[in-house]
């Protein structure tokens, strides 16, 4: 089975980017050190700067489960909770490289 690759768009109420965009990278930091994970980078949209885009790499549908339910996760979205405008996940198989 291929890695599955994940897209989420985020955009940010505009009070809340700054303090959002240290938690975003906080969550980075955790995400790339768990065991399933392939890559996880974090994008700021140019010209929307409360927008940004998370492009995640992990090796199976099991290892996005355990992220989902790691402790860093779960209390990375208790702390946007009321944060944010929009949220939108894709989930992606790679189709060719």
């Amino acid at each position: 089975m291929s890695n599955i690759k994940i897209v989420a768009l985020v955009t940010v109420k505009p009070e809340y980017t700054e303090t959002l965009v240290a938690q975003f990278k906080e969550l980075v930091k955790a995400s790339r050190a768990e065991e399933g994970n392939i890559s996880y980078d974090l994008h700021q949209e140019i010209g929307k700067p409360n927008r940004f885009v998370f492009v995640e790499n992990w090796k199976s549908q099991a290892a996005i489960d355990e992220h989902n339910a790691s402790a860093h996760f779960q209390a990375f979205v208790q702390s946007v909770d009321g944060k944010t405008e929009a949220l939108e996940i894709v989930l992606m198989n790679e189709v060719a490289a």
